[in-house]
């Protein structure tokens, strides 16, 4: 027997970036996948204590972030890269999936919008990623770190 879908993924399917790789562009990836955030705005995002804009230090410069906390308690931090093929994705078109995070975890997630393909070339994204974790690491109290052997 088969599972009927889900009326909310049913309308959301057509939405999805899946296009012929082909013809696709970095922009269109890009707009399609914003179009699909945009599509769920009539949800509330989960809830979370708060989110709040801030910067990281990437490889050439600073770079836009979102600190995410389920509480004011000590907690584990998670440095979040969004989707998008290191291409399409930004902080905005990853906000839920970066809030259900800290929410399944607990932890404080720090999601870091880094620079992306064809403005930057590889390995641009991953030196931002690099650089992003290391300035989130220097930021957490000496006690939270941890002296690798």
């Amino acid at each position: 027997m088969t599972t009927p879908l889900d009326p909310v993924i049913a309308q959301i399917i057509p939405l999805l970036p899946l296009r012929d790789p082909k013809t696709m562009t970095p922009q269109s990836a890009r707009d399609q996948l914003r179009a699909l955030a945009a599509s769920r705005t009539a949800i509330p995002p989960p809830e979370v204590t708060s989110a709040r804009d801030t910067q990281v230090k990437g490889a050439a410069g600073p770079l836009a972030a979102r600190v995410y906390r389920v509480s004011d308690e000590k907690s584990p931090t998670v440095v979040f890269f969004h989707g998008g093929g290191w291409v399409a994705g930004d902080l905005e078109t990853h906000d839920r999936q970066a809030r259900l995070l800290a929410i399944e975890t607990g932890a404080i997630v720090v999601s870091v919008d880094y620079r992306r393909p064809p403005e930057t070339r590889f390995p641009g994204a991953f030196e931002d990623a690099f650089a992003a974790t290391r300035d989130v690491i220097a930021a957490l109290p000496s006690s939270a770190q941890t002296n690798p052997a």
